[in-house]
């Protein structure tokens, strides 16, 4: 922010969250609270950051880094400093007092002018150069890192540091980044807004050239620790044993989730006949392993001693436990409903077969009503 780091600026911070200038948050120590005890949090060879000058000294410092106003119409507030304890109510009345008493400076001639540093060719910049480029054609420069370089410099490809991307920008809006002078000026920048109000316009993005950058960064950041929290989930999965019958059938969904995520898990498959005779089957519930399900299979046991029955509440507690029931509670409920829906399309199919032998034309028409008409 064109700072000298030799001289503390802690003196000129406004706090937002203490606009009374309480010194709540944060204050300057005085040479009476500084020890050769005090804590330096990158060690004692560090600079320091509390000055050892009294106040007056190190505003006096502070006053000759004012930069002189070379815009002309007066200093705009953007090269006055105020003390710790000074509100925002009076800093923005020695302002306009400032503004009010400083007469124009006269814009410089032309052998005043000092010409702008010269850019550096786009010929030096390669992939991985951290550049300035100007987003869409417009105004405004925006840092980005080079991704590809097309037609020997003529062209770029950006990684905009909001998350935005370009590509086969041409060189004419890629600079190397250029060294500018920041300040703010506070009255001028109340103008602006009130003028934005007034013609309607809308107030600039703080996200740079992309407005939906954060809900994208967001979004980036909730797959990254999704995909953190499954992998978790499958290191410390406890042992899986899924029982049904040797088919696909209601339990399909529960084993194509644990075979996409790398879970290692017992498929116990029961015999099932070609006339879906089930042999052993009887055996089997007198032992009571189907009980908990009211003596119906899928069973999905877990560890040593829990079990789930019910091929959704399994197909539920999969989907939960290893990423596949969505980011966050409204992708979870769009994933319920669509399973809901296939629920009523499966019944629906279902109604319409009902009481129609196998193989006779009664069936034939009525799945192709059935396709034709009712099928969402």
């Amino acid at each position: 922010a064109g700072l000298n780091p030799e001289v503390n600026k802690w003196s000129m911070v406004f706090d937002f969250n203490d606009e009374s200038k309480t010194g709540k948050n944060f204050k300057i120590m005085s040479l009476s609270e500084y020890s050769e005890n005090s804590w330096f949090p990158v060690g004692s060879e560090c600079e320091r950051a509390v000055p050892l000058l009294e106040g007056e000294v190190a505003a006096a410092q502070a006053y000759k880094l004012v930069p002189e106003n070379t815009t002309g119409g007066g200093t705009g507030g953007a090269g006055m400093s105020f003390s710790f304890n000074t509100s925002q109510e009076d800093a923005e009345k020695a302002v306009a007092q400032s503004e009010a008493a400083t007469p124009p400076t006269p814009p410089p001639t032309a052998a005043e002018v000092v010409p702008p540093p010269p850019v550096a060719s786009c010929t030096t910049i390669a992939v991985g150069t951290k550049v300035e480029a100007r987003f869409g054609k417009g105004t405004t420069w925006y840092l980005a890192i080079v991704a590809k370089v097309h037609d020997d410099g003529e062209k770029f490809d950006l990684d905009y540091l909001d998350g935005s991307k370009e590509t086969k920008v041409l060189k004419e809006f890629v600079q190397l980044p250029v060294k500018r002078t920041v300040g703010w000026n506070p009255n001028a920048a109340k103008a602006k807004a009130e003028a934005r109000k007034k013609s309607g316009e809308a107030a600039p993005s703080a996200l740079g050239s992309d407005p939906t950058a954060g809900l994208k960064l967001r979004a980036i950041i909730e797959e990254e620790d999704r995909q953190t929290a499954v992998k978790e989930a499958v290191a410390s999965s406890p042992a899986l044993e899924l029982i049904y019958f040797d088919a696909k059938g209601v339990i399909e969904p529960s084993r194509m989730m644990l075979s996409l995520v790398g879970v290692k898990y017992t498929d116990t498959r029961l015999p099932l006949g070609d006339n879906f005779e089930l042999p052993g089957f009887a055996d089997k519930k007198a032992e009571g392993i189907f009980t908990m399900n009211l003596d119906k299979v899928p069973i999905l046991k877990i560890g040593e001693d829990q079990s789930i029955g019910q091929s959704k509440a399994i197909d539920r507690y999969i989907a939960n436990k290893f990423g596949f029931l969505g980011r966050n509670e409204m992708e979870a409920a769009q994933i319920d409903m669509w399973c809901e829906h296939c629920v009523d399309i499966k019944k629906s199919y279902a109604d319409a077969k009902k009481g129609k032998e196998k193989g006779s034309e009664d069936l034939e028409v009525a799945k192709k009503e059935w396709l034709t008409n009712k099928l969402p």
